[in-house]
């Protein structure tokens, strides 16, 4: 228990370890390296600024300063901490561009493992692969012809896939990601070749991923504008050009020219009744707010999928033409008669065939088809 009366502390003495306190036990501070910034390139945005660094592959983002000029996003070598190169991005407080300099200090670090390509190699691949020149080997040829010697093509892969990262996001798929990219696209732009998202349906929240719905239509004002006075319509799904493995629905229509013209394309996860009445409704509601008239085509064009039938039907009513085309149906007609043996057979019934689809009306069609099978 505490008693009112003070109580003298004794003195400790301190060991000599702990006594010896003196200047010589003091870290001296590390002289900041002062740096000769030299302005380099100008960018429109961040990003393409952030790319720009990003394909050298030397840099990594080491501090960040706010100044009266701007913020300044300041990178270090990403291979050694005691490396001297470095650079930094400006963006500027009063404008969208963005800035690059650097204190041109060269890599001092010559004896750590070659991971990559030259860095300058790398700026001509992406070049290169900006033009179209995406395929290793394509690639590859081409840095031998202009003399760049032979290159690890493993090397060349993997520089190849960051690339391709930076340019087109990552190849994962995100139901969320989607459905935000098609807001910040549904904009209808002024410019009449800008595509833009003309609608999208997005529903993750399904436990089943068959229940899930994804579905954007994408289309140009001057597609649009192509199907205004349109009575034809043409449809179909295209598995030569996917998006992580879904198809591409397109559709469009014929001039008098025998000429198709796509009024838009369709990113679906199936080829459902439900995916092609979303895709006309959208089109139909499109063409009239752009041409102030009602848009009602009545001939459907396409292969023998109910599908789009009855998408048809639910987006422009159930009183119309239906028309199979005659390239599906061309194919259809050879895989039966390869199992004709005399080719003089086979011959004479596809030329009747192709007579047949050349009758102008439905009821002459359906006389001369009946006249062939009795033939």
């Amino acid at each position: 228990m505490a008693s009112g009366r003070s109580q003298e502390v004794p003195d400790f003495i301190l060991s000599d370890s702990e006594s010896d306190t003196g200047p010589a036990n003091i870290r001296p501070r590390k002289r900041q390296r002062q740096n000769d910034w030299t302005y380099k390139e100008q960018f429109d945005s961040i990003k393409e600024a952030k790319d720009y660094i990003a394909i050298d592959n030397q840099f990594r983002i080491n501090t960040r300063s706010r100044t009266s000029d701007g913020e300044k996003l300041y990178y270090r070598c990403k291979n050694s901490n005691e490396c001297s190169s470095a650079v930094f991005l400006l963006l500027h407080c009063d404008n969208a561009s963005v800035s690059l300099f650097a204190n041109n200090e060269p890599h001092n670090h010559e004896d750590r493992k070659d991971f990559g390509l030259d860095p300058q190699l790398k700026l001509i691949i992406a070049d290169h692969f900006s033009k179209g020149i995406s395929k290793p080997n394509q690639i590859l040829k081409v840095l031998r012809n202009e003399g760049h010697g032979e290159i690890e093509k493993s090397k060349l892969v993997n520089f190849l896939a960051r690339l391709k990262k930076q340019k087109y996001g990552s190849a994962s798929f995100n139901y969320g990601e989607f459905e935000n990219w098609c807001e910040i696209h549904s904009t209808m732009p002024d410019a009449e070749d800008e595509s833009y998202v003309v609608g999208h349906e997005v529903n993750c929240d399904a436990d089943n991923d068959e229940d899930r719905v994804l579905r954007a239509f994408i289309s140009t004002k001057r597609l649009i504008t192509l199907a205004i006075h349109q009575k034809l319509i043409c449809s179909d799904a295209t598995y030569k050009l996917l998006w992580h493995g879904f198809p591409v629905l397109l559709v469009g229509g014929v001039d008098k020219d025998k000429e198709f013209h796509p009024y838009g394309i369709s990113i679906t996860k199936s080829e459902a009744a439900e995916d092609f009445e979303f895709i006309f409704r959208t089109l139909k509601s499109e063409v009239e707010k752009i041409g102030g008239t009602n848009f009602d085509p009545n001939i459907l064009v396409a292969d023998s999928a109910d599908a789009i039938t009855s998408g048809f039907g639910q987006a422009f009513g159930n009183i119309f033409q239906r028309v199979n085309c005659w390239s599906h149906v061309a194919r259809k007609v050879d895989q039966r008669l390869s199992l004709i043996a005399d080719e003089a057979t086979r011959k004479e019934i596809r030329e009747d065939i192709e007579i047949l689809q050349l009758v102008r009306s439905e009821a002459a069609f359906l006389k001369a088809s009946e006249l062939w099978r009795r033939k």
